[in-house]
């Protein structure tokens, strides 16, 4: 019987330094039945260059190229949109799959469990001035063994938010719409509760499947501005509204007001001033109920006036 096709998506945008180590972690998967998907956000740099050498190389690899820069969001919809496969894996082009089976094993995971959504452990690494990695293990749960779990507000607290740890059945894109807005930061939030609200079951297969790598002038690390600050009330109001409308805001409420801390939090880290502004805006927003953000608030100010 012929092995299930895998979509492997990565965009790429101003990454010349790392995607070819990036897409030789993915060639070199001991599961074969795949095609990777680049897509070209229109980085400028010579990153286009590595991948068309790569894709000369290895008839997998799959260039598709962007007539305007459309972010990482947008660029991972354009690779859902060409996928051909039965299951899809989005993978960040400075990032690496840390092991040769870790394809393999979700794929596994997916079919035994027949879950939508196979999620893993990953481990964050920063490279060093020698070019050593510090590798700093992150694990969600204890578990040393594949399990099963029913969505709820409870379970969901053990699959990591970020959308490239996870191995998705494709279908759930087509027939549920799941999409990643455009332009913003943090998408994976948004896209997150997307995707809870739109399955029943996940599976966690016990591997680290993804090495993060931690950069300086990454989105994450650099310090943040007051567009972050819109873009985590733009995704709260996004949030809201999708629960709302999908009759999960009862499901999910305990949730989402944590999230809307975390995001605070976020903030706070950078800078007091930001994370001010945060509340005041989160005070001021008459479009999500005030239940669902006073604890944030409050925690936030004492965190705030410490």
């Amino acid at each position: 019987m012929k092995e299930d096709l895998i979509s492997v998506i990565i965009p790429f945008y101003g990454v010349q330094d790392y995607i070819g180590e990036c897409l030789d972690s993915v060639i070199n998967q001991t599961y074969q039945n795949i095609e990777i998907l680049c897509i070209d956000d229109l980085g400028g740099d010579d990153s286009i260059n590595i991948v068309k050498a790569k894709a000369k190389q290895d008839s997998r690899v799959k260039i598709i190229t962007h007539e305007e820069n459309l972010g990482l969001g947008g660029a991972r919809n354009t690779g859902v949109a060409n996928a051909k496969g039965k299951y899809i894996w989005f993978l960040d082009s400075d990032d690496l799959f840390k092991y040769a089976d870790v394809l393999e094993k979700a794929h596994m995971c997916a079919v035994d469990s027949n879950a939508s959504v196979v999620y893993t452990h990953f481990d964050n690494f920063i490279l060093d001035d020698d070019g050593v990695k510090n590798i700093y293990p992150q694990k969600f749960q204890k578990s040393r063994e594949n399990k099963t779990y029913k969505v709820n507000s409870r379970t969901i607290g053990k699959m990591p938010i970020c959308a490239w740890s996870k191995l998705y059945k494709k279908d759930i894109f087509d027939n549920k719409d799941l999409r990643f807005t455009n332009h913003i930061h943090f998408e994976d939030l948004e896209f997150y509760y997307k995707l809870i609200c739109n399955i029943d079951f996940m599976c966690f297969c016990d591997c680290k499947a993804v090495l993060y790598r931690q950069r300086t002038n990454s989105i994450m690390a650099n310090s943040k501005t007051d567009r972050d600050l819109q873009d985590f009330m733009y995704i709260n109001q996004s949030i809201y509204s999708y629960l709302k409308d999908t009759g999960n805001l009862k499901k999910f409420k305990s949730n989402f007001s944590r999230t809307i801390k975390s995001s605070g939090r976020v903030l706070l880290q950078s800078s007091k001033e930001l994370a001010s502004s945060y509340v005041e805006e989160l005070k001021n927003d008459s479009s999500i109920p005030l239940y669902l953000k006073k604890i944030a608030i409050k925690k936030l100010e004492k965190s705030l006036y410490k």
